[in-house]
């Protein structure tokens, strides 16, 4: 059912630099749009900080605004995922991997719905 997280340092090192690419964004959406598309200059802001901390691999960045953007329909805070990808997206997101990763988090949106009902939309 599960497959074997791969533990060599550089798969480890990519899931941190997710974690931390999702902290950013997570924190520059909510303070910008709790409803609303956050506004250009704090999309700069955003993008910057992934910059600055290191984080602005396109393939790590279309990662999570994929998974966003795949659990975001129907959920409670689809606004604020949206708001997510948008960052990464601009921040150089790779675009070929975003339709990849936007499945997945399709896939994983509807497998929380079937497992836990009413739970469509849950990151994971």
């Amino acid at each position: 059912m599960y497959e074997a997280i791969d533990q060599s340092p550089a798969a480890k090192a990519a899931r941190l630099a997710v974690a931390a690419i999702s902290g950013i964004a997570s924190r520059h959406a909510s303070h910008a749009a709790r409803w609303a598309h956050p506004t250009e200059e704090e999309i700069a802001a955003a993008v910057a900080e992934l910059r600055d901390g290191g984080y602005d691999r396109p393939d790590l960045l279309a990662e999570w605004a994929g998974i966003m953007l795949g659990t975001a329909p129907g959920a409670h805070d689809e606004p604020l995922r949206r708001a997510q990808a948008a960052i990464c997206i601009a921040a150089g997101a790779d675009e070929w991997m975003l339709d990849w990763w936007t499945g997945v988090g399709m896939e994983r949106a509807e497998e929380a719905g079937r497992r836990f009902p009413g739970g469509a939309g849950v990151a994971g």
